[in-house]
């Protein structure tokens, strides 16, 4: 009977834990998932020893790289890991044995023992006893970055020792962890003449560190974590350059895990040139990883639902290049991301990602980074060689990442001639300023091929923008009186509905949602538009005004309905103002609202043909 009874509390029990589970938010039951898979070293079987530092093992030296990166001493490395298990697969060797040391994270996977059987193969024709340890993250990203050091003779021992103290690994570990707890996007580290200063992007806007001193930090701590972060923290093959420079702009990337604050991010470095009397500055945008990442839906982006269907519409056909523009910071790589997760029968597909550097690691895709520099004058032929391996592959979706040069110009463009479904960023202003900045002398393609026939099947431009607190934005009738009579004026200009335009409340400290930022949240303001071959006929003669036409051609004239198609973010950011997402101000940002309901002339048809734009 008391059996019965314990049964009976048991099942009431997990019916009490179902249903608050159901009443906790996405962000709460994100955060569970996290813990979830970030202690699963408790969830492995008793006989399995996890190793968590460094003296745990012996070992004469690593022998393992990453798939495509540069080595000083290939003898010495002749194990490759793929870049999907890059910092969760090393292999160490000790005498006669080799040992592949493996994260927890990957017990039981299919990609952990994939990693496992392929390193087995390539350990093969060596005479070496194979034993697998299953160690802590941190652990194997330890062991990787200490002997990637260990290649760097040229680097300096008082500079890797000033760089390697715990000061610097604290203080860097605790801007990331307060950056990532505001829900900022990126880091900025800068220097000043006299002092250094962090602040973080959050929701699009600038905001500095809440450290008590308006994110100002000492110089010598800045300068110290710049290179902390470039000499032990870089993940190998991100960078072609042994050593950091203060002279040029360098890129890597870094993986940081913390188990005790439950989170995984890839971070993104930029370093920029060192001014003569500051700098140099270090901005790191910020990508979570594994279970601390969400995948953003196109749905969830923002995105008017006919501009949706262009999307939906795209994806269906093979082949064609899908080219997403916008300023910085402007999800095109968000927005790709999300595309190609909905590309149909994606399990039957080849997918090949080939970014410098690399960004998102997909299961599902095959990674190629070109790691080549800024300043490095092999860069096209790289890129070149790359292309022309992996399309002896067939893939059907090729995904070459931003197009800034004429290399990365170029593989975008060949790809898609082999028939290849190929998505690509590309800095522009506006639709019409891709094919600017795309035949412009630094990229240099060709308008005549890239408007051929069967080459470009979507156009898009976007802005993100911070969406309004929902708990503490300003209706309009609680403005004042001139503001008030502004809008109103505005709506009979416009033939428009202002009752439901809201504005953003500043200083709120005690706001619970935005903690005084009057903003939460981002959404797209974007212009899509599967080009027609009119369309591209007046863009490859120079007849950019007949473009414009027969794009805004499809416009519905209108400023209060949802449809997008023919219009400009100013149109999509004005629905979105009326509809008390985005505050009046920050739409107007985006152009003269006059503009709205201008009419084409003459003499705008000339002075567009002057200006090119």
């Amino acid at each position: 009977m008391f059996d019965v009874f314990q049964s009976m509390l048991k099942r009431i029990k997990l019916r009490e834990d179902f249903s608050a589970l159901k009443t906790v938010s996405a962000e709460s039951r994100q955060t569970a998932l996290v813990q979830t898979d970030l202690t699963r070293v408790s969830d492995l079987p008793p006989h399995i020893a996890v190793l968590k530092h460094a003296h745990e093992i012996i070992f004469e030296s690593v022998i393992s790289h990453v798939s495509g990166a540069l080595q000083k001493d290939r003898r010495k490395t002749f194990v490759s890991i793929q870049h999907e298990v890059n910092n969760e697969v090393c292999v160490v060797k000790n005498e006669k044995a080799a040992t592949i040391l493996i994260s927890t994270t990957l017990y039981g996977t299919p990609t952990g023992k994939a990693a496992i059987s392929n390193i087995r193969d390539q350990l093969s024709p060596h005479p070496l006893t194979v034993n697998v340890a299953w160690c802590l993250p941190d652990l194997i990203r330890e062991i990787s970055h200490s002997s990637n050091l260990e290649k760097n003779k040229g680097d300096s021992n008082e500079v890797r020792k000033q760089y390697d103290t715990e000061p610097n690994r604290k203080a860097f570990a605790e801007i990331l962890r307060a950056a990532l707890k505001v829900g900022a996007s990126d880091v900025h580290i800068e220097l000043k003449e006299e002092t250094g200063r962090v602040r973080f992007t959050i929701d699009t806007e600038l905001w500095p560190w809440d450290n008590g001193r308006d994110g100002v930090i000492n110089k010598s701590v800045a300068e110290a974590l710049i290179g902390f972060s470039f000499y032990f923290s870089l993940d190998e093959g991100s960078n072609s350059n042994g050593s950091y420079s203060y002279s040029e702009s360098m890129n890597w990337t870094i993986t940081e895990t913390n188990f005790d604050d439950y989170y995984s991010v890839k971070l993104r470095m930029q370093s920029n040139a060192k001014l003569p009397d500051q700098g140099p500055d270090l901005i790191y945008r910020m990508l979570p990883m594994g279970r601390s990442s969400k995948n953003l839906k196109l749905d969830e982006m923002g995105y008017a639902p006919d501009q949706l269907n262009e999307f939906y519409e795209a994806l269906l056909t093979a082949g064609g290049l899908i080219l997403i523009a916008g300023i910085p910071n402007s999800g095109k790589t968000t927005a790709i991301n999300a595309a190609i997760h909905e590309v149909p029968d994606r399990e039957h597909k080849k997918f090949v990602i080939a970014e410098d550097p690399a960004e998102y690691v997909l299961d599902f895709a095959s990674h190629a980074t070109i790691q080549a520099g800024i300043n490095d004058v092999d860069r096209e032929a790289k890129y070149a060689a790359m292309i022309a391996g992996w399309l002896r592959g067939n893939p059907h979706v090729f995904v070459t990442g931003e197009i800034r040069d004429s290399a990365s110009g170029i593989a975008s463009i060949t790809a898609t001639e082999v028939g290849c479904m190929t998505f690509a960023t590309v800095h522009a202003a506006s639709i019409l300023g891709i094919f600017d900045r795309l035949t412009e002398k630094f990229i240099g393609l060709d308008l005549k091929s890239i408007t051929a026939e069967g080459k470009i099947k979507l156009l898009a431009y976007q802005k993100l923008m911070p969406l309004l607190c929902t708990e503490c934005r300003i209706p309009i009738s609680k403005m004042d009186i001139e503001t008030q009579n502004n809008m109103q004026a505005m709506a009979k200009r416009f033939g428009v509905d202002t009752g439901g335009v809201f504005y953003r409340q500043l200083g709120k400290s005690d706001c619970p949602r935005c903690q005084g930022r009057g903003v939460k949240g981002m959404t797209n303001v974007a212009e899509v538009y599967a080009p027609s071959a009119l369309f591209l006929d007046h863009i490859r003669n120079d007849r950019l005004f007949e473009a414009r036409e027969e794009w805004e051609s499809l416009s519905d004239g209108r400023l209060d309905t949802p449809l997008m198609a023919g219009k400009r973010v100013l149109h999509h950011g004005f629905y979105k103002m009326l509809n008390g997402q985005l505050d009046p101000h920050a739409v107007r940002l985006l152009g003269r609202f006059d503009s709205l309901i201008q009419k084409s002339s003459e003499s705008s048809r000339e002075r567009l043909r002057k200006v090119g734009t």
